[in-house]
């Protein structure tokens, strides 16, 4: 019979059926709910939906794409890490307080020294000899060839007050004219080794400016030995000294040129001290048999040293904590001698002078931490 058409029962079990098969879907797998909220709607209709769905389904794979991780706790961002990586730092190295440095020198030097002639035979226990030595005694200034070795090792904290001690060691030798008394030549040779100690001042308002100027203060103490024979062998004499001596010195460097880890700059010193000069002076007349007794002899020393140097520096390593120095120059050294009293010497001034100069070279190494 015609009228509405009939429903066929399995028209109305599979609408039900795909509702309970999406709900139980939705209740299945994460992301569910939000497919479930748009019905029936196809995946065609809505392509960023089934997109955003099916990634929400699919678990992420290694070689799948996935969503960008936050930075763990502790990890450094990628350009921090490359900074890092390639050497560059975010913050400026710090400044450093201690520094201690080793050098050793050298000093071709010439010049004159002081010899002391008769003071001892005056005291002969031979009248005739007595007094003959004490109408010819003096002090002879020969000139001399020498030659210097020596060392110093510095130590600062706060790089402006410094501790300088040095030792240095020096050999001379020449030749004496003998006064008519004995006559004849005779050669000498000297020995003599330097202990120093200085305070240094270094402003520090100069640190990072091409001029580094400094002050000091400080004590030596010399020891000494002077061997003098006869050609002919008929007289020898042994002269010891002890020298205090205080001084009182100031320098400055100024770098003219600076490249990369290379410096160069022109270096001044000056220097001044004063003190005492104890003499022991012993002279024979081998083969005499006469036994003279020695002299004693107390001096005042005064004088100066100056030195001009050209300095190079170069920086070793990338932190330029660690460098390399090295002076090349000439060095003076004059020295006054005063005899006074009856010790004064008969024949020509009582205070003779000694000179020292020549070319000087300073090679060492600085550490700063």
């Amino acid at each position: 019979m015609k009228g509405k058409p009939r429903c066929s029962p399995l028209s109305i079990v599979r609408p039900v059926s795909f509702a309970v098969s999406s709900g139980l879907f939705c209740s299945l797998f994460p992301g569910g709910a939000a497919q479930a909220q748009q019905g029936n709607v196809p995946p065609a209709a809505n392509p960023a939906l089934s997109a955003s769905a099916l990634a929400a389904v699919q678990p992420p794979t290694e070689s799948g794409p996935s969503a960008p991780a936050s930075p763990a706790a502790g990890v450094p961002p990628a350009s921090a890490q490359s900074a890092a990586e390639g050497g560059l730092s975010a913050q400026p190295p710090k400044p450093t307080r201690n520094e201690i440095s080793v050098s050793g020198d050298f000093l071709l030097g010439q010049g004159s020294v002081t010899l002391p002639f008769a003071y001892s035979l005056a005291r002969s226990p031979v009248a005739a000899i007595a007094s003959a030595a004490a109408s010819v005694r003096q002090v002879g200034t020969p000139d001399r060839n020498s030659d210097y070795f020596g060392g110093t090792i510095s130590y600062s904290y706060g790089q402006q007050w410094y501790l300088d001690l040095s030792y240095q060691q020096g050999r001379s030798s020449g030749n004496f004219p003998l006064p008519p008394l004995i006559g004849g030549n005779s050669t000498f040779t000297i020995d003599d080794n330097w202990y120093q100690a200085y305070i240094r001042y270094a402003p520090r308002k100069f640190r990072g400016t091409p001029l580094a100027p400094y002050l000091r203060v400080g004590i030596s103490y010399v020891e000494a030995k002077l061997v003098d024979v006869s050609d002919a062998g008929d007289y020898q004499q042994t002269d010891r000294t002890q020298d205090i001596l205080g001084k009182v010195g100031f320098g400055a460097v100024y770098s003219f040129y600076t490249h990369a880890r290379f410096k160069l700059g022109l270096q001044l010193e000056g220097e001044g001290f004063y003190g005492s000069r104890h003499q022991n002076d012993q002279e024979s007349l081998p083969g005499t048999g006469i036994i003279v007794p020695s002299a004693s002899i107390d001096n005042d020393v005064y004088g100066g040293i100056g030195r001009l140097t050209v300095r190079l520096q170069y920086q070793l390593g990338h932190s330029g904590q660690l460098r390399l120095f090295a002076d090349a120059g000439m060095e003076v050294n004059y020295t006054v001698i005063h005899y006074s009293g009856s010790e004064a010497p008969a024949v020509g001034s009582g205070s003779p002078t000694e000179l020292l100069w020549g070319p000087y070279v300073k090679v060492g190494l600085r550490y700063s931490f």
